[in-house]
C-alpha cells in the first residue's frame, strides 16, 4: 500500500476492522490531495487570467501613451505651421510667392486631417479657467471679465482619448 498507517497494517487490526479499513484511509488520503490539488489548479487558472486581463491593461496604456507621445511632439509643428499661415494673412506677398503659400497651407491642412484621424481634439472651453485643462500663465487685470476668466489663449491645448495631453497656455483675468 501507497498511504498506510502502522497499527492498521498489523493483521490483529485487520481481522478487527477489516480488509477494508486501510483501504478506506487510503481513499480518503487520495480525495484529499485531489481536493487540495483541484483547489491549486482553480486558484492558479484564476491567478492566471487576472494576469493576462492585468498584461493586456498595460499594454493599451503603453500603447496609448507612445500615441501621446508622438502627437505631443507633433504638436510644435502644428503651432508652427499656424503662426506662419497667420502671419501670411496679415501680410500682402507679391503674387510669384503665392505657390509657397498655398504649399504652407496645404501643409497645415494635411496637419489638421493627422491630428483629427487620430482623434486629437483642440480645447474650446475657453471661457473659465479649469487646471484641469489650462495652464495659467499669467495673469492680467481686466474690465471686462470676471475673476478667473480666461482672457487671452496665448497656445492652444489637445486632448487625445479624452486625456489632456497638452494644456492650454492661458492668461487669466484678476
Amino acid at each position: 500500500m501507497i498511504f498506510s498507517d502502522e497499527k492498521n497494517d498489523k493483521p490483529e487490526n485487520m481481522a478487527q476492522t477489516g480488509e477494508s479499513a486501510p483501504v478506506t484511509s487510503e481513499l480518503e488520503t487520495c480525495r484529499e490531495a485531489l481536493a487540495q490539488s483541484s483547489q491549486k489548479y482553480i486558484y492558479l487558472v484564476a491567478e492566471f487570467d487576472n494576469f493576462k486581463r492585468r498584461t493586456e491593461r498595460e499594454k493599451a496604456q503603453w500603447i496609448t501613451q507612445a500615441q501621446a507621445q508622438l502627437l505631443v511632439d507633433v504638436l510644435p509643428i502644428v503651432d508652427d505651421f499656424e503662426r506662419a499661415l497667420s502671419d501670411i494673412e496679415e501680410k500682402q506677398f507679391p503674387p510669384e510667392l503665392a505657390a509657397y503659400v498655398s504649399g504652407f497651407e496645404l501643409i497645415a491642412r494635411a496637419l489638421q486631417k493627422f491630428l483629427k484621424t487620430h482623434n486629437v481634439q483642440e480645447i474650446t472651453d475657453l471661457t473659465h479657467f479649469d487646471p484641469e485643462k489650462h495652464e495659467a500663465i499669467m495673469q492680467v487685470t481686466s474690465d471686462q471679465h470676471k475673476s478667473g476668466d480666461i482672457v487671452t489663449v496665448l497656445q492652444k491645448g489637445y486632448i487625445f482619448k479624452n486625456q489632456v495631453i497638452r494644456p492650454a497656455r492661458v492668461s487669466v483675468a484678476q
